[in-house]
């Protein structure tokens, strides 16, 4: 089981003894993570699988067990390039481990070694939507669910307050992060209407939307556009690890920003700078390098995602923990970082001259709403209610009438068995 060992450090697996009720604490993560879940004793009750989760961000980690299931050393990192693991599932031969990875109806099922230095590769036949893998225990049978989602994008007059899904930019697949151009005339965000996901553009109305990328990957998001609208920011986990990129928006050939591991890039307000989000220094910190390539410079400490400067420069804002610890704001030349609202719906925020529009976690019964903070009075108030889950993205219209946020309309699951399985 995982737990709280005290309410300002990760989580932590525990074994409970059903006898007894005695405890022992398995795994000890580190200050600056979320903690361990999703644990998996293998067959042979010689390892322990895991998950190592930063909000969204998730790792796989291997501890060796004893004959007591006592821990034996530390845990390792197993090499699964970024891959945003949900489920685990050991094969009975406890060679292999069976896993879930990706997000809503992007997930996919992968299989990976857990001795050597093998990377994971995808379950032929079993497609795209899938997850919750569970092998039988002669090992032949496999068992997993695929899922049918139809997030769209909806539009919300700023006049009268109220919104409508915006057929033009919507289809019947997952179309999430939109992002209204400098001009207001385009849109950028990402779908797999095209097979998988990669980075679309359209006319403001919808109308002329285009494919500019083909990644090949399990997912490609989070679009921004340059301020003179030439150019896409993107990130994208082709080859298994997460990169930012950017691509011309006639096409062509994407060019790798950063060598390290680095995702939610976005521009500054002249288009000099990009930032981004990277771990090198150990957790997800934002850092920012020259639009045209350069050494990386590190400018938050206490762990932050999803950057984004303020219209007049001055200010970078980024949410922590995945917008559970809410949005923060810095300056951009240095200094405190500092909490503006304790809650947001993981990147889901736009900052205007006038203040900051933005959707909080749901309710249990997963309805929300989008907020605005006005700077003037520093209260923050109700814009539109929003009835069903809320999926990635909030763009506000350069003229401040319009606002873009995505919502999960239709969702099922269908129950798959695949026979003779090995």
């Amino acid at each position: 089981m995982s737990t709280d060992l005290a309410p300002e450090q990760p989580n932590s697996l525990v074994l409970v003894s059903l006898e007894t009720g005695e405890t022992r604490t398995l795994t000890h993560p580190p200050s600056q993570v979320r903690g361990d879940i999703r644990p998996a004793i293998s067959s042979d009750g010689r390892s322990l699988a895991f998950i190592r989760t930063n909000g969204t961000l998730r790792d796989l980690w291997m501890l060796p067990l004893g004959e007591g299931l006592e821990p034996r050393g530390e845990p390792t990192q197993l090499p699964v390039g970024g891959l945003a693991l949900t489920n685990l599932e050991w094969m009975p031969d406890s060679r292999d481990l069976l896993f879930s990875a990706g997000a809503s109806n992007g997930s996919q099922l992968y299989r990976v070694p857990v001795s050597g230095s093998a990377k994971p590769h995808l379950l032929a036949g079993t497609g795209v939507g899938t997850g919750g893998p569970s092998v039988s225990l002669q090992g032949h049978r496999l068992a997993y669910w695929i899922g049918t989602e139809d997030t769209n994008i909806w539009r919300v007059d700023l006049g009268s307050k109220s919104a409508s899904r915006d057929d033009g930019l919507s289809s019947t697949f997952r179309d999430v992060f939109p992002q209204y151009s400098s001009d207001g005339k385009r849109v950028t965000f990402y779908s797999n209407r095209g097979g998988k996901f990669d980075i679309w553009i359209a006319n403001a109305d919808g109308s002329q939307a285009a494919r500019i990328t083909s990644m090949n990957a399990n997912t490609t998001g989070s679009p921004r556009w340059s301020p003179d609208g030439q150019q896409i920011a993107f990130d994208s986990n082709v080859g298994g690890e997460y990169h930012a990129y950017a691509i011309s928006v006639d096409g062509g050939q994407p060019r790798k920003l950063d060598q390290d591991e680095s995702f939610t890039a976005n521009w500054s307000h002249d288009g000099r700078w990009i930032y981004f989000a990277s771990k090198r220094s150990g957790d997800y910190q934002i850092w920012k390098m020259s639009a045209q390539g350069g050494v990386p410079v590190q400018l938050t400490h206490g762990g932050a995602i999803a950057p984004t400067e303020s219209p007049d420069g001055k200010t970078l804002y980024f949410t922590k923990e995945a917008g559970t610890d809410g949005l923060w704001k810095m300056p951009v030349e240095g200094g405190p970082e500092t909490r503006v609202i304790p809650d947001v719906y993981r990147y889901n925020y736009a900052v205007t001259e006038k203040g900051i529009y933005f959707a909080p976690n749901g309710t249990r019964d997963q309805t929300s709403s989008i907020q605005f903070l006005n700077f003037a009075t520093g209260m923050a108030t109700s814009i539109v209610k929003v009835q069903k889950p809320l999926d990635l993205g909030l763009t506000v219209s350069p003229d401040g009438r319009t606002l873009l946020y995505t919502q999960v309309d239709s969702a099922g699951r269908d129950l798959m068995l695949v026979e003779n399985f090995r």
